[in-house]
């Protein structure tokens, strides 16, 4: 309200990509399905995986090309999380079995989750900036970043 011309605020959602600290669900999943865990997971919880480096490029051409106002900046896809657990699995080689679907109330979770988050992104679009990965292209960089860090190959 002090400043609505120069404003920019950037709404986004599902947010996973290389983290040293691995604390996004992908890594997260992963880490916890190699220690041979159970793992519950939303079955009713939807959302639009978003590459972390997308949306940092994104960030970045909305400030060099001065736009101000409130975007919305999420992948392509909305997808259900057990199937993106699914997809996670496969991309990584690991064993989906050990994925349980679990409704959201049962998994005791801190903070009170959204059951569907779709933004939609089409001022984004219309700016001119370039269309989010699809969460296999993003799990493939990922999958790369993660070999890397771990001394296997990817």
């Amino acid at each position: 309200a002090l400043l609505p011309e120069r404003h920019l605020v950037i709404r986004t959602a599902s947010l996973y990509g290389p983290d040293l600290r691995r604390r996004n669900f992908v890594l997260r999943l992963v880490d916890q399905l190699r220690q041979g865990e159970t793992v519950p997971v939303a079955a009713d919880q939807w959302g639009s995986p978003t590459y972390t480096e997308d949306l940092a490029q994104a960030t970045r051409w909305l400030m060099d090309r001065g736009h101000v106002g409130t975007f919305h900046a999420t992948g392509p896809e909305f997808i259900d999380r057990v199937s993106f657990a699914q997809r996670i699995c496969a991309h990584f080689g690991i064993d989906a079995s050990r994925v349980i679907p679990t409704p959201t109330h049962r998994l005791g979770q801190a903070a009170q989750r959204p059951l569907r988050v779709r933004l939609d992104c089409q001022k984004l679009a219309t700016a001119g900036c370039s269309p989010f990965r699809g969460s296999d292209a993003g799990l493939q960089l990922l999958r790369h970043w993660d070999g890397a860090l771990q001394g296997a190959p990817a």
